[in-house]
């Protein structure tokens, strides 16, 4: 089984890459951030998992927080690439977030080191558009 969901989740983030290849951020992170959503309701249906109040706040204001972003932000297509010296700042930034968050994870109580695990699986450099 664990091999299974595995290859879904690679499969995943292959549907992933394709999608932001063939659209913009601004389309493609809403449908991906109702992922959360939509493994809320496969705990509670498929593996009858008691689902409460807290997960449900959780997953509505993680869709709310996306959604207030994107009215704020206004986003835009553009066609400009950043250059080379800004992808090495954002990959150097990105890279030091994730040595930050894997070493806070190596110490403290378990709910500390999966939320530290969480934090450096999620950071992520925005792919370049050609």
């Amino acid at each position: 089984m664990w091999l299974a969901g595995f290859a879904v989740m690679v499969g995943s983030f292959v549907c992933q890459a394709v999608a932001l290849h063939l659209g913009d951020l601004s389309q493609v992170q809403p449908i991906l951030t109702t992922e959360l959503l939509l493994l809320v309701v496969i705990l509670a249906v498929w593996f009858r998992f008691r689902i409460t109040s807290r997960e449900w706040v959780g997953a509505f204001a993680t869709a709310g927080g996306l959604a207030g972003f994107l009215i704020a932000a206004d986003p835009t297509a553009g066609g400009e690439a950043p250059s080379n010296l800004g992808w090495l700042i954002t990959g150097s930034v990105c890279a030091g977030v994730v040595v930050l968050a894997v070493l806070a994870a190596l110490r403290g109580p378990r709910w500390w080191r999966a939320a530290m695990f969480g934090t450096a699986g999620a950071v992520d450099s925005p792919s370049p558009r050609r």
